[in-house]
């Protein structure tokens, strides 16, 4: 609880009959407040601050978790897509290089065969 200015004056007359040394007084007066802006904070005003603060700090935690695996979910899916698109990309490229391939063999093949029949 804040001293009024009137308190403060009469504690600091009554002190400095009992103490010679007016800085000490100033001093012990220091740590009582002179405004309710500068009153200490006790046990319980600070475990209620820290409890609220602890749960608006699970609330965002919870919602940046929803967040994080909505946005994990998406990539999965992306991953997915672009790895089935790979898939069929390299399938095709594989059957147009057996193609090629198999039509070289042939072609050797003829050769040969004409080579042979020419001798």
């Amino acid at each position: 609880m804040a001293l009024t200015q009137r308190s403060r004056s009469a504690i600091y007359a009554g002190l400095s009959d009992v103490i010679t040394d007016p800085q000490a007084v100033e001093e012990m007066l220091a740590y009582f407040p002179a405004r309710d802006v500068e009153e200490p904070v006790t046990k319980e005003f600070l475990r209620a601050e820290m409890s609220v603060l602890s749960a608006e700090l699970r609330g965002e935690m919870s919602d940046l978790r929803t967040e994080l695996r909505g946005e994990m979910s998406g990539l999965r899916t992306e991953l997915r897509d672009e790895m089935a698109a790979l898939r069929l990309d390299m399938e095709a490229k594989f059957n147009r290089l057996l193609f090629q391939l198999l039509a070289s063999m042939a072609a050797f093949v003829s050769l040969v065969l004409a080579i042979s029949r020419l001798s």
